[in-house]
């Protein structure tokens, strides 16, 4: 249990122990069973409502209508009543106390609720991420690439940043899938996805898309800044591939702005390096 969620129990539990003694307090005070029924209901309400809070400062506007009823009530009562002695102001005084301090704890239970909201939604972002990432490669997914993209391209758009795609992949892999086996070959991909991992700057994604191909998204980075970061992952990757690793980029929004235009953009310009046996392509040298 997180410290959020044992503050958010122990704040229920105090709540609910006050709910019960402010009742029972107006419940005894008061002299009047219908005026203190309403007394309840009021507190009842204020909790209710102060929790929940359908708008801002309402759990406020209750607590002083809830008060102001109450106490009218009384009021009503004194001056209609024979008996001098009649505790009705007592009742007032109780209620008003009640109410308020009923509406200052139920604001603390929301806070609590909003953490352990904030709480909850952090863990599912860890949980998310960790689902999105292969454990051998520690890349991200293809199954949560386009995502990945999408969420990235939509976040250059807003914000005028330039975004780049980067795919990389190595020359003869069925060649060399079969003379090394198909398990030495599931290393070399593990061990390649690693170096691109340890070789990547900190705000770089790599994806694992498939076979020996990864991609790798570049926030903030333009097309020659990506050229850059691409021959260099494409060196260390040719070192443990023992063939030429070559790679295609595309930028945002130079050659699409879409994420899955991106990705066609950058693997066709992977097409065209193949081709014209080129470490690093771009659309630039394409059109």
């Amino acid at each position: 249990m997180s410290d959020i969620t044992r503050i958010l129990w122990i704040r229920v539990f105090l709540f609910t122990v006050w709910l019960a003694l402010a009742g029972g307090a107006i419940a005894v005070v008061d002299p009047r069973t219908d005026s203190a029924g309403l007394g309840v209901v009021l507190l009842a309400a204020t909790a209710g409502l102060g929790v929940l809070r359908p708008f801002r400062g309402s759990h406020i506007a209750l607590a002083a209508g809830a008060a102001v009823i109450y106490a009218g009530l009384q009021g009503i009562r004194v001056a209609g009543s024979t008996d001098p002695n009649a505790p009705y102001l007592q009742a007032a005084a109780v209620g008003a106390f009640g109410f308020v301090f009923t509406v200052m704890i139920a604001d603390s239970i929301r806070r609590s609720l909003s953490d352990y909201d904030d709480e909850l939604a952090a863990r599912l972002r860890v949980i998310d991420e960790l689902e999105s990432v292969e454990a051998a490669t520690g890349a991200v997914k293809r199954s949560h690439a386009d995502r990945l993209i999408n969420a990235e391209v939509e976040r250059a758009r807003r914000y005028g940043r330039n975004l780049t795609l980067v795919i990389l992949g190595p020359d003869d892999w069925e060649e060399i899938a079969h003379q090394r086996g198909d398990d030495a070959a599931t290393r070399l991909i593990t061990e390649v996805g690693h170096a691109y991992l340890e070789n990547a700057r900190s705000i770089d994604r790599v994806i694992h898309l498939s076979g020996p191909d990864f991609g790798a998204l570049l926030p903030e980075t333009g097309l020659d800044g990506a050229q850059v970061v691409a021959e260099k992952l494409a060196n260390v990757a040719s070192g443990l591939f023992g063939t030429q690793v070559r790679a295609g980029i595309a930028g945002f929004p130079e050659d699409d702005v879409t994420g899955t235009g991106l990705v066609a953009e950058a693997e066709e310009a992977l097409s065209f390096a193949r081709i014209a046996q080129i470490t690093v392509a771009s659309r630039s040298l394409l059109s």
